[in-house]
């Protein structure tokens, strides 16, 4: 048993009883993918609280060890803590993360990852987790599409969906908090999918804050929602599954299909203010103008942590577009995106458009990213910017400021990065970084920490990174004796960042 002091009144739990996606295993753990050891309904039945005490209530626990719960501050950006609990027990409590008290106002959230005997890790299971004052939390089950649509009638209600569900029927949805319409409606309630599916949403608007839902509030959470086959069109703010994020969390969802929309346009989430997306993920195509995103269009606010995400979608749009985030302030991290980027002006990154003051740790890109001006294999324009432990393998082309990792560098730093992608481009071109406006290039940091393929890239320039052959770049000596943290070393740390699997590096947890 574990205990810590737990200063709350009541805690609210919503389970998604999917395995959903979780950017990798964290600690010593292994085995082969798809092999793992599984928590699933069966073996996790449900959880007391009693107190200060949280109980995990088990079915099963043969072949458990123990139990590796990850508890997530949502609005910290490292405000998380691991605890281990013997299996068959499971009571636990908590009073801070890293430090940081977990007052009455503050939402986390908690993975749960069973051990074996062998060490091997579990795939996820996902509890979301947020504080109220009083009382009992009560779903309201929902398993047609009318009543889906009828959530809007009570925006502060807890939903759970019950079935899979088809909008085929509505020529054209009218989202839920249609804030466009009444700037007083916003979601403040839970929908949690439970593992079911959305399909057919279609929206045809030439307004403002389009998606499922058009805007959600402090407090909300939508968790475990899949949605498939979407097809939305709006203007600003545009989104599969919301236009707005307004202080609420998105956790372990899913949209397909195709959304277009002008200023803030993502295959996901639309606008990002504040709160947090994780274990969330999108594919399709997605067209815009200006912000433009596979997962998401824009972050708006430094309190708003995208985590351990992708996306597979196709993203066109003018300025600042990104094969995940469009235009970014937020702190990105275990994310990646494989989808073709194309920008009819200036900034596009594999990963990011526009990177401006905020952090991207153990993230990459592999689609290909083309732009007028600005064009970066991880980030287009990298504005006061760091980036660590990222890497791109897409080919870049663009006409100036073209990198293979970034486009235009201002004030940024890079560290234990690397890109191989071909990069094209007559002005500004470079194998690690097209231009470099503050001395990125100088500092000891990048030329010694960051390397690029000078076969592949096509690229031999100095100053920007270190070029290196082919032969040189799959010898994983070259990178510890740079200091990267790799598995099976332990001179450069020992969180085992980096795997080497015969080729190039690739991110152990990704």
């Amino acid at each position: 048993m574990v205990r810590r002091y737990l200063p709350m009144k009541l805690i609210l739990i919503c389970i998604v009883l999917s395995l959903g996606f979780c950017g990798g295993g964290s600690g010593g753990g292994g085995g082969t993918p798809g092999n793992e050891p599984s928590i699933d309904k069966t073996r996790l039945t449900g959880i007391t609280i009693t107190g200060s005490d949280i109980t995990l209530l088990w079915a099963d626990v043969t072949g458990i060890d123990h139990v590796e719960i990850k508890i997530v501050n949502t609005y910290a950006i490292n405000g998380e803590e691991t605890v281990s609990v013997p299996a068959g027990t499971g009571t636990f409590s908590f009073n801070s993360v890293n430090g940081s008290t977990i007052l009455a106002d503050t939402r986390v959230s908690i993975t749960i990852r069973s051990v074996d005997a062998d060490g091997l890790f579990s795939k996820p299971n996902i509890l979301m987790v947020r504080t109220i004052s009083s009382g009992t939390v009560n779903y309201t089950p929902v398993s047609t599409a009318a009543e889906l649509y009828n959530i809007r009638n009570d925006l502060s209600g807890n939903y759970l969906l019950t079935a899979d569900i088809s909008l085929a029927g509505y020529s054209s949805w009218t989202p839920i908090a249609d804030y466009a319409s009444d700037s007083s409606l916003k979601f403040t309630g839970i929908l949690n999918g439970n593992g079911h599916d959305i399909s057919g949403l279609k929206i045809v608007s030439t307004g403002d804050y389009n998606g499922l839902f058009g805007y959600t509030g402090a407090d909300s959470i939508i968790s475990g929602v899949s949605l498939s086959d979407v097809n939305v069109s709006g203007r600003n703010y545009t989104g599969g599954l919301l236009g707005y994020n307004g202080g609420g969390v998105v956790y372990s969802c899913y949209s397909s299909g195709t959304v277009r929309g002008n200023n803030s346009c993502g295959g996901l989430v639309g606008a990002h203010e504040f709160g947090g997306v994780t274990n969330s993920h999108s594919s399709g195509k997605v067209y815009g103008a200006y912000a433009v995103g596979g997962l998401i269009g824009a972050t708006l606010d430094d309190r708003s942590p995208v985590k351990n995400s992708y996306s597979d979608a196709d993203v066109e749009g003018t300025t600042n577009v990104g094969g995940l985030i469009g235009e970014n302030v937020c702190f990105v991290s275990g994310c990646f995106a494989t989808g073709t980027v194309k920008s009819t002006g200036d900034y596009a990154g594999g990963l990011i458009g526009y990177n401006r003051m905020m952090s991207c740790t153990q993230c990459y890109s592999s689609g290909s990213v083309t732009a007028e001006r600005g064009a970066g294999g991880l980030v287009g324009y990298n504005n006061n910017g760091t980036l660590t432990d990222c890497y791109a393998t897409g080919g870049v082309k663009g006409t100036r400021y073209v990198g293979g990792l970034i486009g235009y560098n201002n004030t940024g730093t890079a560290t234990s990065c690397f890109a191989i992608g071909p990069v094209s481009g007559p002005d500004h071109a470079g194998g690690l970084v097209g231009l470099d406006n503050t001395g990125l290039g100088s500092t000891t940091l990048v030329n010694v920490n960051c390397f690029y393929n000078s076969e592949t890239t096509g690229m031999n320039d100095t100053g920007k990174g270190t070029p290196v052959t082919t032969a040189e770049m799959v010898q994983e000596s070259l990178y510890i004796n740079a200091g990267w943290d790799f598995k099976g070393e332990t001179v450069n740390g020992t969180n085992d960042i980096w795997s080497m699997g015969g080729t190039y590096p690739y991110l152990s947890d990704i």
